[in-house]
């Protein structure tokens, strides 16, 4: 399914009353923004999986299978549901569950959606895990640089999701510049016309961007996105500027 088709089904499937519900005390996150950033972190990190190692994605073809998803829309969701207590009450959430078209409500809400604070149910699960609870850590309140991001990815809580992805050849990366630099530079599509294809965006912060990179890619260099910045702002082309 296509990401717009994912989203769209994602917020039909909830009423603006569960929307709007705070997801994050500390910062004001609600329900369908937090799980929604949640969603589409969990999938860019899925598909970075099965692009770089085989098994990672038979592991996540074979977990489609035994829910009835394709990947894209078992990754998306489960990371779309992994709040699924903030929605008020278990029925509430069985409800969701069955507007979006999810056989098994029981496996998928205690199996998959628990995954950004819970267990590893079993092996087969372990690219789909990983992939819920480093987008969940992504989200977190008190985030606000990349910095933050590499003092929680090395706490108790994520430390073994972290480490796991070394299992299917990534790692977790930042760059950290000053300020409202990256602001400017470090949207998808610049990030891709600056490095390889070994690199996989994730989420940018006012101070920098985290992503992940295959084993042995090569170094991005700030001289690199200074010299893109320039091109892109002074260069004399409209569709440049």
């Amino acid at each position: 399914m296509k990401f717009k088709e994912l989203v769209e089904k994602a917020l039909s499937s909830i009423t603006f009353g569960q929307g709007v519900r705070e997801a994050k005390y500390m910062t004001p996150q609600s329900y369908a923004f937090h799980s929604l950033s949640v969603a589409t972190l969990s999938l860019e990190i899925c598909n970075a999986i099965a692009s770089v190692n085989e098994t990672g994605k038979e592991q996540l073809e074979g977990l489609g299978k035994r829910y009835g998803l394709d990947v894209d829309s078992l990754c998306f969701y489960g990371g779309f549901l992994h709040d699924w207590n903030k929605l008020g009450s278990e029925e509430e959430a069985r409800g969701v569950v069955k507007k979006l078209g999810i056989k098994d409500a029981e496996a998928f809400l205690y199996n998959i959606a628990t995954m950004a604070e819970g267990h590893l149910p079993d092996n087969l699960h372990l690219p789909l895990w990983i992939s819920i609870k480093l987008a969940d850590m992504l989200m977190i309140s008190d985030i606000s640089s990349v910095k933050d991001v590499y003092l929680h990815a090395e706490s108790p809580a994520y430390k073994t999701a972290v480490k796991m992805l070394e299992e299917y050849g990534l790692s977790l990366g930042y760059i950290s510049s000053t300020f409202r630099l990256f602001t400017l530079v470090a949207s998808k599509d610049l990030l891709r016309e600056l490095v390889s294809s070994d690199y996989f965006p994730l989420i940018s912060y006012t101070d920098g961007i985290v992503f992940l990179k295959k084993k042995g890619s090569r170094p991005v260099l700030l001289s690199g996105i200074a010299e893109l910045l320039n091109k892109k702002v002074f260069s004399s082309s409209e569709e440049d500027v």
